[in-house]
């Protein structure tokens, strides 16, 4: 037990060793800068103020102690040769004095007030080249997605928010529409759908993401080659998988993701957290799946939180973030010199990504830890802001190279937005909707067992209620019997066709928002196919539905009034489905979709014409009946049952019906095309809006007002 309990001791003193060299190193920093002459003795926080050699951009410098060299250059070269891609011309970004501040609230009579805005990046200007990765790091809350999304021309549009700085592609302004073109942005969660293979998915993004002049050899040739060359070979046909779904790894699925960005062949990738949730050896995967990417002359931006060592030495450049500023900005392999020159050493055999972590938090343990390391921060972010003013880091392009780019801006900008022709984008979004209908099995069987137990349940309850003739001086309540019969099924089959869509849509609304962002397709052609492949499976349960309960109950036996029946339900069940879709859409999440859609669904209910009389309702609330798509369903099949019978004038009086049936029926089907249309014009206002930097008014009007048909 004691040589335990010794060892415990030990191994803890070990992990805290990291932090005791921070502070020792601190509190030596400090006291060098308090002995030095040239600093007044009254500024805290800003004690650097000499012409001490901290630069971080100087050629030559020392190698890095304790840490990894760069990637060795049989790496690239290998790399290099197995590159299966054309080359765009390369990119080389730059930006000068981003920043970015939430306002919290406002000021008296509307006006924005400085003291409740918080900023988020101050003054963070850097460039990166073709062929290699620039990596983000910083603390949690430092500004890493902020500043990647603002270089990826991300940031989500709001009033709440006030961006400055500049941002450059090849020493010109950024254009939104070309940007799209040249860019690809993968983000941190993999949004992808599990019943799809991993051929599946990157060849739905080839064949809509691809130029319509390449030809289908050219195009299965692409989608080969990004399989081979992400390693996803062994695992072509197996699926992505889920939470639910049995699928490829962690690991696998992050590659699938960056492949479904990669076969358009950008030459600038933006990656928001690529290892995060992966073990350290998928994680290691990824990255050298980048390194490849970067080695055959792309330009990779990437956040990332804590990466191994053997991961931060495949970094070509680095930017270090602590509290919206920059702490260090220059190639990785002099980021521990640029430190070890302050008198920040990091030890060695010790994870240099880990030290930058530690030395760049704030430390919220006690008051004074955490004063202390706030003004180690103001210090370091102080010192590289001067540094960056004596040595700035963003080329300046000649205009040779300027006039040159903006000819292929010009080029570029004269193509249309989408690379796909609107027919085969709802070829392929209707095959895709297909396939994930088919394979969704829990579901089909779910809903096919829900409908045959409900359908006989029904048909044993009310059965043969039809067939009965009703008794002398009984008409009414046979009346009331078959029209309490006609509106249960169409209740059930309204609240079928809502809670199919509230558990399902929410994940397709997500993979739809980011194939929208990348340009995918366009709304009007995924809305289209939407609708078409939803109907098969639609009429399937509708007439499994109709067939047991119609002719069990015993309504009017004709062929004609059977398929009215039927296709009234379908209508009844279309439109519920459109208006939860619509409400989903709009709403913003699952949650609350859920809390609204019932609502709806009983106030049709209370005013389709069953509960309550149409004539008996208080006027201030009777026009809802003409928006109540039950109302009209009830009508259209109580015309159907009883109009040409001996209880047709019976019926329309004690049910004071006030629409015919094709009235009715052209009301329905108004609805369900209304619900639609409606469905359309939500998804394009609720789209992914971008806002943009103070760039110039040309790239502002064409970021702001571009939207997809």
């Amino acid at each position: 037990a004691r040589a335990s309990l010794t060892g415990r001791v030990s191994t803890l003193e070990q992990r805290q060793k990291p932090f005791q060299l921070v502070e020792s190193a601190n509190e030596h920093f400090y006291t060098r800068m308090a002995e030095a002459t040239v600093i007044p003795s009254d500024i805290l926080f800003n004690p650097w103020t000499g012409d001490g050699d901290h630069s971080a951009f100087a050629d030559g410098a020392d190698d890095q102690e304790g840490g990894a060299a760069h990637p060795d250059e049989t790496l690239r070269e290998a790399t290099t040769k197995s590159s299966f891609f054309e080359r765009n011309r390369s990119v080389h970004l730059t930006w000068e004095r981003l920043g970015y501040a939430v306002h919290l609230s406002k000021g008296r009579l509307g006006r924005k007030d400085s003291r409740t805005t918080k900023t988020i990046l101050r003054e963070i200007s850097g460039e990166v080249r073709g062929g290699q990765i620039l990596a983000i790091m910083g603390p949690s809350g430092s500004g890493k997605t902020t500043l990647l999304n603002l270089l990826a021309g991300r940031l989500t549009m709001s009033r709440n928010f006030a961006t400055t700085g500049y941002v450059h592609v090849n020493g010109l302004p950024r254009s939104s529409r070309v940007f799209k073109r040249i860019a690809a942005y993968v983000e941190q969660d993999d949004k992808m759908f599990a019943d799809l293979t991993v051929e599946e998915q990157i060849a739905f993004a080839a064949h809509l993401r691809l130029p319509r002049t390449m030809s289908p050899e050219k195009k299965r040739e692409r989608i080969d080659k990004v399989i081979q060359e992400l390693g996803l070979n062994g695992v072509r046909q197996t699926k992505i998988g889920g939470e639910l779904v049995r699928g490829v790894s962690g690991g696998e699925r992050k590659r699938v993701n960056v492949g479904t960005e990669l076969v358009s062949d950008p030459s600038l990738i933006f990656l928001d957290e690529p290892t995060s949730g992966l073990d350290s050896f998928n994680a290691l995967n990824v990255m050298y799946t980048l390194r490849k990417l970067a080695s055959s002359g792309r330009t990779i931006v990437t956040t990332i939180h804590q990466p191994r060592s053997n991961i931060f030495q495949l970094f070509d450049y680095l930017c270090l973030l602590s509290e919206g500023r920059m702490m260090f900005f220059g190639p990785a392999s002099e980021a521990l010199s640029h430190f070890s020159r302050l008198d920040f050493v990091c030890p060695e055999q010790f994870n240099p990504a880990d030290y930058f972590i530690d030395l760049l938090s704030v430390d919220p343990r006690s008051p004074q830890l955490e004063t202390k390391s706030k003004r180690r921060v103001e210090v370091l972010g102080n010192m590289e802001q001067k540094e960056l003013k004596e040595h700035p880091v963003v080329t300046q392009f000649s205009q040779e190279e300027i006039q040159e780019n903006e000819m292929n801006l010009l080029v570029m900008s004269s193509n249309t937005k989408f690379q796909s022709s609107w027919f085969n984008e709802l070829f392929w979004v209707a095959v895709r909707n297909f396939k994930l209908i088919l394979r969704d099995r829990n579901s089909n069987v779910a809903r096919l067992g829900q409908t045959i137990v409900f359908s006989i349940l029904l048909g044993i309850i009310w059965l043969n209620s039809g067939r009965d003739q009703p008794r002398m001086g009984a008409e009414a309540e046979y009346i009331y019997t078959i029209a309490g019969v006609i509106f249960f099924l169409l209740v059930n089959q309204g609240f079928g066709g809502v809670f199919g869509v509230l558990f399902v849509y929410p994940l397709e609304r997500a993979v739809v928002l980011r194939e929208r962002a990348s340009g995918t397709y366009r709304v009007s052609s995924y809305m289209l196919a939407k609708t078409f492949s939803d109907i098969p499976r639609n009429v399937l349960f509708v007439v499994l539905f109709s067939v047991i309960t119609y002719w069990m109950i015993g309504l009017a036996a004709t062929g004609g009034k059977f398929f009215f029946f039927m296709l009234v339900v379908l209508l009844c069940t279309i439109t519920a489905e459109g208006l939860a879709l619509c409400v989903s859409t709009i709403t913003p999440d699952p949650q609350t979709a859920a809390a609204i859609v019932p609502v709806f669904m009983i106030l049709s209910m209370l005013f389709g014409g069953f509960f309550i009389g149409t004539n008996n309702i208080p006027g201030a609330v009777a026009w809802l009946r003409w928006v109540s798509f039950i109302f009209y369903s009830f009508h259209a099949l109580i015309h159907n049952e009883f109009d040409g019978g001996d209880l047709e004038s019976s019926a329309n009086a004690l049910l004071q019906l006030q629409v015919s049936k094709w009235t009715a029926f052209a009301a329905l089907l108004g609805m369900a095309l209304a619900l639609r249309a409606l469905l359309y014009l939500i998804l394009r206002m609720n789209g992914p809006k971008f806002s943009v930097l103070s760039l110039g008014e040309e790239d502002s009007k064409d970021e702001v007002n571009e939207k997809d048909e």
